[in-house]
C-alpha cells in the first residue's frame, strides 16, 4: 500500500509544507499542497484514507486563488 507522499508524487503533487507532531502517544501530520480543481483535491483524500494508520483528514483552510 503507498504512502501519503508516494499518492501526491503520482499525481504529480507536490506537498507546500509538511509537520510532524507527536502528542500523547499519537502521531499527527499536518500536510499542505495546491490541486487545481475540487475534484482532484476529492480524489487524493480518498486515496490518503486508504493509507495504513491514517484515522482522519481534516480540512482545516480553503484557500481559493482564480489567476
Amino acid at each position: 500500500m503507498a504512502d501519503i507522499m508516494e499518492i501526491l508524487s503520482e499525481k504529480k503533487i507536490s506537498a507546500t509544507s509538511v509537520k510532524v507532531n507527536t502528542e500523547a502517544g499519537m502521531a499527527y501530520m499536518e500536510l499542505s499542497f495546491m490541486v487545481e480543481s475540487l475534484k482532484k483535491l476529492k480524489t487524493v483524500i480518498a486515496e490518503i484514507k486508504k493509507v495504513r494508520g491514517v484515522q482522519k483528514i481534516y480540512r482545516t483552510k480553503n484557500l481559493y486563488l482564480k489567476s
